[in-house]
This record gives structure tokens, sequence and C-alpha cells, in this order.
């Protein structure tokens, strides 16, 4: 019998019936397989059985993966889409900076064809507000939840959140530190929204201050306000060093110091 459709499997000699006798479905199926699996002669029937049965689940869970994946709604798809098309772009502002990035390269290198944002989004520009949108989420502590303890722990809470970020999503913190000093040129249309919430931080930083100076954390000979505008000042510093030096700065390390010397500097 030549036909490979109804060649005996080596599991015939327990009484498994030999192929050839299922529905065409099935045939199907088992002339799949008969392709995934050559039936080794120059072995023993036990060691056919046992390559046999270890395929043939391998070859049913593909299938089943595979029916699985199909089985996405658009709706799933388009989220997956969306999320793939934000960490390309962070990815690529991180490595290179928003101007110098182009629409088409944040859709290749999310997987898609160089027309997806265009498709997707309609702008290069678009698209980044869905990656602001993601900095808000991830790294910003004014917008994103109450602090508790007392003012001085809610100051150094914030400095908490800013490692808790750096350590957490360092890329994502990256590309953020980069289109930040891309705001007084190419990004000039964005610029608003850096300043509004730097100065959220700020504000946030204040109230912390003088509720400190309030409940005897914090030392009550300081200018709250000053305070805050320095301490948002240095961060800025800080960050801008970060970007120039890359890999080779220990910025995280370089926050912890900075957390010591304030929390010595604003306790009573």
């Amino acid at each position: 019998m030549n036909d490979p459709d109804f060649r005996p499997c080596p599991l015939s000699r327990d009484g498994i019936r030999p192929r050839g006798v299922y529905p065409h479905w099935r045939l199907r199926r088992e002339r799949a397989f008969i392709e995934h699996v050559t039936t080794l002669t120059d072995r023993s029937v036990d060691r056919q059985i046992i390559i046999c049965l270890r395929t043939e689940s391998s070859y049913t869970h593909d299938v089943s993966s595979v029916i699985k994946r199909r089985s996405r709604s658009n709706q799933e798809r388009v989220e997956e889409s969306t999320l793939a098309l934000i960490a390309s772009a962070i990815q690529l502002f991180a490595r290179q900076g928003y101007e110098r990035t182009t629409a088409a390269e944040i859709g290749i290198n999310a997987g898609f064809n160089r027309n997806m944002v265009r498709d997707r989004y309609g702008s290069k520009e678009a698209l980044l507000q869905s990656v602001f949108e993601t900095f808000a989420d991830l790294l910003l502590p004014a917008v994103r939840r109450e602090r508790g303890g007392t003012g001085m722990d809610r100051v150094l809470c914030q400095l908490d959140d800013l490692l808790d970020a750096l350590e957490r999503e360092p890329e994502t913190m990256r590309a953020m530190i980069v289109l930040t000093f891309e705001t007084p040129a190419a990004l000039q249309s964005f610029a608003g929204w850096f300043d509004s919430l730097i100065g959220e931080y700020e504000a946030e930083l204040v109230e912390h201050l003088a509720a400190g100076q309030t409940d005897g954390s914090v030392r009550n000979d300081l200018d709250s306000a000053r305070e805050a505008e320095i301490f948002v000042s240095y961060a800025i510093g800080l960050c801008f060093r970060s970007a120039l030096r890359g890999d080779g700065y220990d910025f995280v390390g370089e926050v912890k110091a900075w957390r010591a010397r304030l929390a010595q500097h604003f306790s009573v």
C-alpha cells in the first residue's frame, strides 16, 4: 500500500486501527500529521510509537495554539496593536529622540507595515499624545495617587515614586526625559503639557512641605515655595545629565543620594 494516507501507523500492533478509515476531516488531519512525522523504519516499533505519540502531541498543541490565536476579537487585536505602537514609539524616542524618528520606523519597529501609524493615528504627533498619556499613567506622581504619612514622608515619597519609575520603566523614563528637552524646538506645541505637569508636581511639593512644617516633621525656617522650586530645578538637572551620558550615568544612584541629602536638609 503506497498511498501515505493508508499507511499503517506503528501503533496498529496494539490493536489501534490503521489510518485511512476515518471521515474526511480526520483524513486531512492524518495527511498533515504524516507529513509532520515520517515513520522511521530503521528503529524499533517501541521507539516509533514514542516518536509518534510525542510528535502528535506537539502537532495537536500547535494546531490548538493557532485556533486560540484566531479566536481573538477585533477589539483585542486593535488594543494589542495600539500597545505595540506606543511601546515602539517609546523605544525609538528614547534611543534617537522625536525629531529623528519617523512614523514609518515606528510601525516597522512594532512589527507592522510602514503606514500603520498613519492608518491608526493619522500622524506621528497624534501618536505622541498617547505616549504622553502613558507617561502620566506610569511616571508622574502628581497625577497618580494620594499620599499618606507626615509632610516629610510625602515629600520623600515623591522621590520614591521617581526611583520606582526609573527602576521599573527605565526606557519609558528615558524617552520622557529626551522628549522634555526637545520641547523648545521640535515639540513646542507640547511645551505647555510638560510645563503644566511640572507645575503640578512642584505645587504638590509645596503642599507637602507646608504640611510637614505644621506637623513638625519639616523645619519651620524653610521657605516651602523656594525649596520646591530648587527641588524641581535640581531634578531637571539630573534628568538632563542622564540624557547626555546615557547608560554611563548612574541615575538611580544619584537620586538615592539626593534623597538622603534632602531628608537631612528638611528634617527638624
